[in-house]
């Protein structure tokens, strides 16, 4: 028969196991929910174009480049890179020491958007995760941001240039024309990437919508 002491330790153990496990529990429940908010969102899949409106007199620029829809001002494509979502894009951003093509969590890419838009180029599910992959190693290439808009080089390349060449790398013809032309230069505009029928919309920024 159980002494009244060993009764008293056997339910201060059983106590303890409770608050362990109950604190075990809103640990992994806490840490889900902080993994959860930088997984790959649902609708989105990798190689999927990521447009934005920004701030300033940089983004009003590269906003009038377009000349139908002078809506976005940025663009990126998302990539699932080391289990989180990104954005890989070119830019020149001397807050955040960009330079050129750069990886960046998808999350710090919308932090100041005031607008944005999810886009799928029309491609099969194949060459949808090269243009992925092969943006990464755009970015692992230390390619710097071409301030020039020279469509000529490969040494230095801006926003849209950066989306152009690499969905020229996995589908033939390439389905993003360089269609603006200013004072006799062709450029890619903004809306070049996405209004050529060769997109389709996935998701866009709603109002009152958290991002």
């Amino acid at each position: 028969m159980e002494s009244p002491r060993r009764k008293k330790i056997d339910v201060r153990l059983s106590t303890l196991g409770c608050v362990l496990l109950a604190l075990g529990l809103t640990s992994n429940t806490a840490y889900a929910e902080r993994t959860r908010a930088h997984l790959l969102p649902a609708a989105f899949q990798q190689g999927d174009l990521i447009l934005r409106r920004g701030k300033g007199f940089i983004s009003d620029i590269a906003r009038n480049f377009s000349t139908i829809e002078k809506r976005f001002s940025h663009v990126g494509i998302i990539v699932d890179y080391r289990h989180r979502a990104h954005v890989v894009h070119s830019v020149h951003e001397d807050a955040k020491g960009f330079n050129g093509v750069v990886i960046e969590p998808l999350s710090e890419f919308l932090n100041d958007a005031t607008d944005w838009a999810v886009y799928r180029l029309k491609l099969d599910k194949t060459a949808q995760h090269k243009l992925a992959s092969t943006a990464v190693h755009y970015a692992h290439s230390n390619i710097p941001f071409d301030p020039h808009f020279d469509l000529g080089s490969r040494q230095a390349l801006y926003c849209t240039e950066f989306i152009w060449r690499v969905s020229g790398e996995v589908a033939s013809p390439n389905p993003i024309l360089a269609a603006t032309i200013r004072a006799g230069t062709r450029y890619i505009s903004i809306e070049d990437i996405y209004k050529q029928d060769n997109a389709m919309l996935i998701e866009r920024m709603q109002t009152g919508r958290n991002r």
